[in-house]
């Protein structure tokens, strides 16, 4: 018996969005993902705010004494992320701001910035002072690409403990 002309135009559309099928569920995957990351930042940098101050002062306050500095260091290295990369390649065609690009190094500097913190706080640490960022782009040269394969973000500052007026280490 032969095929259902139905079956088989419902074959062939199934076909012909295959792509389209394939780049959804990807796009659905990446929403949950970043979706559920950006969360649990939200929440590390909720931690870290009730447990530690920091800033890029890069002198200690005159009239408080500090006992054990360390440099302390936060990194992460995040790929490109191919939608934002295609939808930014039309902006560069007419200029303007990426902000695919600037949410992308936002979340790498909060990353990073929390990283730092953890290994303050796991220090003994109060307070993070004189803190920097460095950027460092990764390029697609094995592809033979102009385009951003990722960022590694680097934040690292000084990590001091507050000491009260008679020696004894502040709560």
């Amino acid at each position: 018996m032969p095929p259902d002309p139905l079956s088989i135009l419902i074959l062939k559309i199934f076909i012909e969005l295959l792509p389209l099928w394939v780049l959804l569920i990807a796009w659905a995957t990446h929403s949950l993902i970043q979706r559920k990351r950006r969360r649990t930042l939200e929440e590390d940098e909720q931690f870290c705010k009730e447990n530690i101050s920091y800033n890029n002062l890069k002198t200690f306050p005159s009239g408080r004494k500090f006992r054990n500095p360390v440099l302390v260091t936060g990194t992460v290295v995040i790929a490109n992320d191919y939608f934002a990369a295609f939808l930014s390649g039309f902006r560069s065609i007419f200029g303007g701001e990426m902000k695919s690009y600037t949410k992308f190094a936002d979340d790498a500097r909060r990353i990073a910035t929390v990283r730092m913190l953890k290994k303050a706080i796991a220090a003994g640490a109060t307070h993070v002072y004189n803190v920097r960022c460095e950027t460092i782009t990764i390029n697609n040269v094995s592809q033979g690409s102009k385009q951003t394969g990722g960022i590694e973000m680097i934040v690292y500052g000084t990590a001091v403990m507050d000491v009260t007026e008679d020696g004894s280490e502040e709560i």
